[in-house]
């Protein structure tokens, strides 16, 4: 089991769009999509955390991965509207909430050794990224 976070980006607005989207999927059929990490390690079992603007990460069970060869990636694909090419080689995973509990990114991530910054803030995943340090989801 690994886990991994990445920031919901206040600036990019397709992102927003797509999270909005993804927690709508998850409050009609508890489940929803995301594309995977840049280099596809990611695999069932592990943990995604979205970081939100208010620096509070939730995290989120991968239950399947759709192969971009799978037809259901097309579909699902067109289905969420994902026209921005740049994840169009990525596979797509499935997630499922663990629980509705929230955590303080910053917090956490003292937690597990991270070490505060030149602004007296934690880094902050851009993309999703393998937090390293983690051992277990946060308690």
């Amino acid at each position: 089991m690994k886990l991994y976070a990445m920031k919901v980006s206040s600036n990019d607005k397709i992102c927003q769009k797509h999270f909005r989207m993804f927690q709508d999927d998850l409050k009609l059929s508890g489940k929803s999509y995301w594309t995977s990490d840049h280099s596809g390690s990611i695999s069932v079992n592990d943990y995604l955390g979205f970081i939100e603007s208010n620096e509070n990460i939730q995290f989120y069970r991968i239950t399947n991965i759709i192969s971009k060869c799978d037809t259901l990636h097309k579909l699902i694909r067109e289905n969420k509207e994902w026209k921005d090419t740049k994840f169009e080689n990525r596979d797509i995973i499935e997630l499922v909430p663990i629980s509705h509990k929230i955590y303080f990114w910053n917090e956490w991530a003292l937690q597990i050794g991270y070490t505060l910054g030149k602004n007296k803030k934690v880094f902050t995943p851009r993309g999703i990224q393998y937090v390293k340090k983690a051992v277990s989801l946060p308690t």
